[in-house]
């Protein structure tokens, strides 16, 4: 998959962060369903609101990303966004698998802190 610019590149990550976000929320809804059933299941399709608010999300995403330190945040979109294994960035990279496992492993945690407190639920 080519970029055509660092723009092109956040915005596919902020999106597919943003889809993990929104597939974690609907699965701790579920699970919250299944424990008491009178609760009314979410809609399936997004509303007028929720699409406007992407482009927010979007950009809540990038800074996100681009608050992590820049080997991680590159070891981060190698592997998010590329889909490049540990071996193959690693290679790349002169560093250890173990290493790149730690890199990705920061960029998640930070990430998904960051959007638990910056998304809204």
């Amino acid at each position: 998959m080519l970029f055509n610019s660092g723009a092109d590149l956040y915005s596919r990550i902020a999106h597919n962060l943003a889809l993990d976000h929104l597939k974690h929320r609907k699965v701790t809804e579920n699970h919250a369903q299944s424990l008491d059933p009178t609760l009314v299941p979410a809609t399936e399709s997004p509303s007028a609101e929720q699409l406007a608010s992407e482009e927010q999300r979007q950009r809540i995403l990038r800074r996100i990303i681009n608050e992590l330190p820049p080997r991680c945040r590159q070891v981060f979109i190698m592997h998010n966004l590329h889909g490049m294994s540990y071996r193959d960035i690693a290679g790349e990279l002169g560093i250890s698998e173990s290493g790149v496992e730690k890199h990705i492993m920061k960029g998640l945690l930070h990430c998904r802190k960051q959007m638990k407190t910056l998304l809204p639920e």
